[in-house]
């Protein structure tokens, strides 16, 4: 199993690179965005604006995360040896702003 480094701070990123290493299954990635993504969406939410950058790339990563990565495994998207959770999340972070990671 995979060490995680011990943080008190995580930036997205950080929190998307420990998935990574973890390899999360789609109902992992699911609750994670659901307890730990949505509410930092919703602060965002509050102190940002809908249309920040930052708040939509978060709200584009909790729809990921609660269903686009499930619905890739289920329609068939996702079907190669090298279509790992890895690979998934580094697709869904490819032209993303430095400002949200």
């Amino acid at each position: 199993m995979a060490q995680l480094p011990k943080r008190t701070v995580y930036a997205v990123k950080d929190v998307l690179n420990d998935l990574k290493k973890i390899g999360p299954t789609p109902s992992i990635l699911g609750r994670i965005g659901s307890e730990l993504i949505y509410s930092e969406w919703m602060c965002c939410k509050d102190l940002l604006s809908d249309d920040h950058p930052v708040t939509s790339n978060l709200h584009d990563l909790l729809q990921y995360m609660e269903n686009d990565y499930e619905q890739q495994l289920v329609s068939g998207e996702l079907w190669r040896v090298s279509d790992t959770p890895q690979a998934a999340l580094n697709d869904f972070l490819k032209g993303r702003s430095e400002e949200f990671l």
